[in-house]
């Protein structure tokens, strides 16, 4: 079943449950609770497809790690057991609802994976995120962790390869260009610092496969 972390509450303004093969309207970012509604059938339907791994009840083994809502964007970050097709299984699953856009945006941690219409319904969705479309999603997940190597300038970063050093060709510091390495981390943050001395404190999600997901978050987003 999936697990959920945090305690959504109702928005009394919207149907607490969508009908069997409704479709979503793009109007608004979804509210929490349809978002999360929609995100869990379209994990069962995954399992349907074996893409998704299930529990003895057939209930996809998927954790709702973390979740928020702003004015502009409701998004869900789920740990995913994707190990029936060969990848993690705690495969960070994110999904985002974004005002006045017509499709939701699936990731897998930062790396984009599918934009899939919300007039689809759940089973359509599930059926968009295929197995090819998943296995694409990662290899070009793994293949941007790749660029992160050991250093003995940092401290022990919390990995048992070792310390980690952010690939300058990926990510410098905003201050000065310098290159930035990893110096510390802990359950929910991170601290880079460049060879000039430009320290950063990053938040990231705690959860086995968090400290990939935010080193490749931040050195794609010093290439931006």
């Amino acid at each position: 079943m999936v697990r959920p972390m945090p305690t959504l509450t109702p928005d009394p303004d919207r149907p607490s449950n969508l009908p069997e093969g409704e479709r979503l309207r793009p109007t608004g970012p979804l509210s929490l609770d349809e978002l999360r509604e929609f995100a869990d059938a379209v994990l069962a339907g995954m399992v349907e497809n074996r893409d998704v791994k299930w529990d003895e009840q057939g209930e996809p083994l998927a954790t709702l790690k973390n979740c928020g809502q702003d004015r502009e964007c409701t998004w869900l970050l789920y740990e995913v057991d994707m190990s029936a097709i060969g990848m993690p299984t705690d495969t960070p699953l994110v999904v985002h609802s974004y005002a006045g856009e017509a499709a939701l945006e699936w990731n897998i941690g930062p790396t984009p994976l599918a934009k899939t219409p919300r007039e689809l319904t759940s089973q359509q969705t599930a059926d968009a995120l295929n197995m090819d479309v998943l296995l694409d999603g990662f290899r070009r997940f793994v293949l941007a962790d790749s660029v992160l190597f050991p250093t003995s300038l940092t401290k022990d970063a919390g990995r048992q390869s070792g310390p980690i050093l952010i690939d300058p060709d990926d990510c410098t510091c905003c201050e000065c260009g310098g290159m930035l390495e990893v110096t510390d981390v802990d359950d929910a943050t991170m601290s880079v610092e460049c060879e000039n001395g430009h320290a950063y404190d990053l938040e990231h999600d705690a959860f086995d496969a968090g400290f990939d997901y935010v080193l490749e978050y931040f050195s794609r987003r010093g290439s931006d």
